[in-house]
């Protein structure tokens, strides 16, 4: 759940603008590099070979979100074409209360559907944004965090 800390409360947001096609960033850094243990990449292949073929072409996100804060979903080609009208200050008079937009991956799935890994970013104006891998467990008949969370990459700007 997004709310008022994690990435919307690292720009303080009021609302939140999610970029509606999924997107994950290779360049970032390969999830295989970013595991505290390499050899989380053998015990965690499954999920992470399903996390890489989710992610092959991009996706429409469903507005399922949960959040305590309101959010719009905007598809890429507004958010970029706000960037070619006048960059980010066409984007905050556009979104006032957003603090920037968020994106997320595909997620992939162990396949005994217990593990689940996403991607998530931010971007919140020149040199500032961030973004991680996330890997959740189903316990219960609910998901959580990871605890300790395997992954040691966290790109922040």
């Amino acid at each position: 759940m997004l709310g008022s800390s994690g990435l919307a409360g690292e720009v303080r947001a009021k609302s939140l603008v999610i970029q509606e096609e999924t997107d994950v960033y290779p360049q970032f850094m390969p999830v295989e590099r970013c595991l505290k243990d390499p050899s989380l990449a053998w015990s965690h292949r499954d999920l992470i070979d399903d996390f890489k073929s989710a992610n092959q072409a991009p996706r429409i996100l469903q507005r399922l979100l949960k959040t305590t804060l309101p959010y719009q979903v905007v598809s890429r080609a507004k958010i970029e074409g706000l960037f070619g009208a006048g960059g980010w200050k066409a984007f905050f008079e556009t979104f006032p209360d957003s603090g920037g937009y968020t994106q997320f991956s595909a997620v992939g799935f162990s396949q005994d559907r217990t593990r689940a890994l996403l991607y998530s970013g931010y971007s919140c104006g020149f040199l500032c944004g961030g973004g991680t891998y996330y890997f959740w467990v189903k316990a219960d008949g609910k998901w959580k965090p990871e605890d300790p969370s395997p992954t040691a990459c966290r790109w922040v700007s």
